[in-house]
């Protein structure tokens, strides 16, 4: 793990400096490194919550230090479901800073359709 973090920090280093901004997909490892890297070169930093750095700071006082420092020091944070807001308001976040994003489904694309039918649609069996 420290070589994966090593060079995800220096490609991101890269990278960065050709951004814009800076979106982190996880809170730890990349919403972390996303902070240094944001300092350096003082861009905005979103990050976006997916749920299991959210569920390690409810029992590691050190996991929650890395999360709070991450989540204080970025500007704009996205969560796709409730309860990670829930729990980013619980560790102080500003609420102004936190955006809910649900992950999208086009209901129409997707119909209820009878078993027996999609069965022999798909050349199923019974069984």
């Amino acid at each position: 793990m420290p070589f994966y973090i090593l060079f995800f920090f220096l490609k991101s280093l890269n990278i960065a400096k050709k951004s814009d901004i800076i979106h982190a997909q996880w809170i730890i490892p990349t919403g972390f490194i996303g902070v240094i890297i944001k300092k350096l070169y003082n861009k905005p930093l979103i990050i976006t919550v997916r749920g299991a750095g959210l569920n390690l700071s409810v029992g590691s006082f050190i996991w929650k230090y890395f999360l709070r420092y991450t989540l204080k020091n970025c500007d704009f944070i996205t969560a796709n479901n409730l309860e990670h807001i829930r729990l980013l308001k619980k560790l102080n976040v500003p609420e102004n800073k936190i955006k809910y994003t649900p992950n999208g489904i086009d209901y129409n694309l997707y119909k209820k359709d009878n078993k027996s039918k999609a069965r022999k649609k798909l050349g199923l069996g019974k069984e």
